[in-house]
């Protein structure tokens, strides 16, 4: 049981330390993790009820208003879209099986889903079964953005995905490259060697294992989708945030935390990548004691490069100013004389 509300209690924060630096922080996926507020992590998907349509709504929209940019699977990639459909059925089946379920027919399968008044029959790699294309038709089905890596001459690459509530990226622009290219700008990977350590890990996952890492930044406004394809939408914030900000930074400044799991698909051996997005407003992450004595002390340690690469450039001033302001109104701890 927890005193603070849902949305709070079942945030993903993610700063174990005091002091942060980039790092690959790997676990293994579908565990519990307690926080002082709750905890998060049970299952590898996240179904929150009504959150849950909210968020498959939003992804049609912005499906409807892309005309490309946000899916792409190539020929080479479709059984590995299959076998995430038929992995992600089986799991939500055993994590909710009374909204969810797979049944096996003869040579194909009953999937339902309640929550969206749906059934569907479909044999397990015939197109002609499904209304779409296997990886669009479950991503309508989960919150999270969903990406397919390829193993080849001891590399990875993208080779696939959805993508609506992408944090300054584009599917369409890294779509084709190397696990290396593309977090060749993240601030120290190069230096640290981290990346080629973690593209090694996953090259080295067995089919079936499942891990997961989080990742967090500060951003102005509550947007989910913080796509290239939309900047126009998303950047007057930023180049006016001065003006948004003023008085309501507890209101106006978001952090963003994702779940990434990293899952070797059972049947063709494939990578999945799959991004939980949770948004929360910094007054409300701050409700939590820790979180805001923690936040506070990793805002103020970091250095000026992963500030940047946070989004604190923008907001690390009124972020630590609303910390401390809030800190000082908690009741003091008497201290033994």
């Amino acid at each position: 049981m927890t005193n603070y509300p849902d949305d709070v209690a079942s945030f993903p924060f993610s700063m174990d330390r005091d002091i942060y630096r980039y790092s690959v922080n790997l676990q293994p996926g579908g565990m519990h993790e307690t926080t002082p507020a709750g905890g998060w992590g049970d299952h590898l998907l996240w179904i929150e009820d009504g959150e849950y349509q909210r968020r498959l709504e939003y992804r049609e929209e912005v499906l409807a208003l892309s005309k490309d940019g946000r899916y792409g699977v190539p020929a080479h990639m479709q059984p590995a879209a299959w076998d995430t459909l038929l992995f992600i059925m089986e799991d939500l089946s055993r994590a909710r099986p009374e909204v969810f379920s797979l049944e096996r027919v003869g040579r194909g399968f009953i999937w339902r889903n309640k929550l969206l008044g749906v059934e569907q029959s479909f044999v397990y790699g015939d197109q002609s079964t499904l209304p779409c294309e296997p990886l669009l038709y479950i991503g309508r089905h989960v919150t999270e953005d969903l990406v397919l890596l390829d193993q080849r001459n001891n590399q990875l690459w993208m080779d696939g995905g959805l993508l609506t509530f992408p944090n300054i990226w584009s599917l369409k622009f890294h779509l084709g490259m190397s696990f290396q290219d593309i977090h060749g700008p993240v601030v120290g990977g190069a230096e640290s060697g981290i990346f080629m350590r973690a593209e090694e890990f996953l090259m080295r996952m067995q089919p079936g294992e499942v891990f997961r890492r989080t990742n967090w930044n500060f951003q102005p406004g509550p947007h989910l989708d913080v796509s290239l394809e939309i900047y126009q939408e998303w950047l007057p914030a930023r180049v006016d945030f001065e003006e948004h900000v003023r008085g309501k930074a507890g209101e106006f400044i978001h952090m963003r935390t994702e779940i990434q799991n990293l899952i070797r698909l059972p049947r063709t051996d494939a990578l999945l990548f799959t991004i939980t997005t949770r948004v929360l407003p910094l007054e409300r992450v701050a409700m939590v004691p820790e979180w805001a004595r923690r936040m506070l002390a990793v805002v103020e340690e970091l250095p000026e490069d992963l500030r940047a690469y946070k989004g604190l450039d923008l907001t690390g001033h009124y972020v630590t100013t609303f910390l401390r302001d809030r800190l000082s109104a908690l009741p003091q701890t008497p201290t033994n004389p």
